[in-house]
């Protein structure tokens, strides 16, 4: 039961707020996600059951939140909102790096990515932009 005393539970402004941590975690979370990005586009690739991909997107997710999450806790950052803003922000850059692997392995006919289509389909967000909704509207294969 709340009381009026307790101030670990109380909803006050104050909150400490640590802006190094957050672009700490930020860093990390985007360090992590290109790995566990290359990972899960394999994956949904090779691993034919929805079922299976769905539980590896749900580690994948699990594992980023748990870095961003490790890295604010250490640093005693106890602010909701940034923890918030630092996760939309990681989760906006790993699905764009996980578009970016994915096309580089469409590209190579699903066998590998290369640096040098990665810097190519970074290099044209648009044509990235046509060939997801192309892929979206016919599948993969």
């Amino acid at each position: 039961m709340m009381t009026e005393n307790n101030l670990y539970y109380s909803v006050d402004e104050n909150v400490p707020f640590d802006i190094v941590a957050c672009i700490k975690a930020l860093v990390a979370g985007v360090v992590a996600s290109i790995p566990l990005a290359i990972a899960y586009d394999y994956a949904i690739i090779y691993i034919p059951s929805i079922y299976i991909n769905a539980f590896i997107l749900g580690t994948f997710v699990f594992a980023l939140g748990r870095i961003i999450s490790k890295i604010l806790y250490q640093s005693k950052n106890r602010h909701i909102g940034g923890a918030f803003v630092v996760g939309c922000i990681v989760g906006v850059v790993t699905l764009y790096v996980s578009w970016v692997i994915r096309l580089s392995i469409k590209q190579n006919h699903g066998y590998m990515f290369s640096l040098d289509d990665v810097k190519a389909i970074l290099s044209h967000p648009l044509d990235m932009r046509n060939e997801i909704v192309k892929i979206n509207t016919t599948g993969t294969r």
